[in-house]
Formats: structure tokens, C-alpha cells, sequence
């Protein structure tokens, strides 16, 4: 079956998947800042949040303010960086480590925010910028009608685990 989407924003009161939302209650008190999970299949008033512990919660989606919408989210992308043997990204990275004046001079040096440095294979390198783009592919894959040989989507499956737990 594939998921619904709501591409052209008709349906949800016009909520996608990836939005960030402020999340409102039945008298227009604001909850807080969240995150669309999932648009919940057979209800076009229903969504799946992103709850303050970080749990998913089924919300009203009438009762939902877009902030950003998804498309306008700047996705994060890896690529070497400009001075070899690195891999940056055009997103600052989450590091508690750091002050807000040091990423200025990374980007400047590396041309981008550090994700991985030293690495002196450039096919590893390579390999290591599509990391991001390569887990988002294998996590579209569907095998609702079993065509992918069950030995292939036990490694797709086993992958996307080694990758995100």
C-alpha cells in the first residue's frame, strides 16, 4: 500500500509528514513546538506528533499550526570537504563541545561543518558523504507484495538497523 503523502496539501488541513507545528489545544492555548510523525490513515483530522518526550501522540490535526512546512527544511547533505581526507555538512551539527563562534572559522577552513575528518581512502570518503542519502533510500524501500528475495530485504532491513540503533 502506498502512504498517502498529501503532496498538494488538500487533506490534514493541509499538514505533511516533516512539518514542524505548533501543536494547540481545543481552546487555542499553544502546547508546544512539534513535529508531524504520521498523517493517521482513515481520518482526515487525525495526525501522529512528536510528543515533548520525544513519542509519538495522536493529535487533532485542525488544531495544528504549520511553522515550517516540510519542503521549506533545509535537508542536511554530506560531501567532502574542500581541504581532502573530510566529509562537512551544510547543517551545523549537534556538539555540546562547541561555542556558536566556532563553527564560523570551520566552515571557512573545511567548507562546511565537520562530520568526519582524516579519512585518507577517497573511496571511503566517497562513501562516507553518501551515507545519509543511502540510509534514506533503503529506508523507501517497500516489500509489501514480497518481489525483493526475503535473503536481499533481511540485509536491507538489518542495514537501515546497524545504521540507526
Amino acid at each position: 500500500m502506498t502512504q498517502f503523502t498529501n503532496e498538494n496539501r488538500t487533506r490534514y488541513y493541509g499538514l505533511r509528514v516533516g512539518d514542524i507545528i505548533n501543536a494547540k489545544s481545543l481552546n487555542g492555548t499553544v502546547w508546544g513546538k512539534s513535529k508531524v510523525l504520521e498523517l493517521v490513515s482513515m481520518d482526515n483530522n487525525k495526525v501522529l506528533i512528536e510528543s515533548k518526550n520525544g513519542t509519538p501522540i495522536e493529535w487533532i490535526a485542525e488544531w495544528c499550526e504549520i511553522v515550517t512546512k516540510v519542503e521549506d527544511i533545509e535537508k542536511e547533505q554530506w560531501k567532502p570537504g574542500k581541504n581532502g581526507g573530510c566529509v562537512v555538512s551544510n547543517i551545523i551539527p549537534q556538539r555540546t563541545c562547541y561555542k556558536d563562534s566556532d563553527f564560523g572559522s570551520e566552515k571557512e577552513y573545511y567548507g562546511g561543518y565537520l562530520i568526519a575528518e582524516s579519512i585518507p581512502d577517497n573511496q571511503k570518503l566517497k562513501l562516507i558523504a553518501a551515507a545519509p542519502e543511502l540510509l534514506e533510500v533503503l529506508q523507501t524501500i517497500e516489500n509489501d507484495d514480497n518481489y525483493i528475495p526475503q535473503w536481499l530485504w533481511i540485509r536491507i532491513k538489518q542495514a537501515i538497523k546497524n545504521a540507526t540503533e
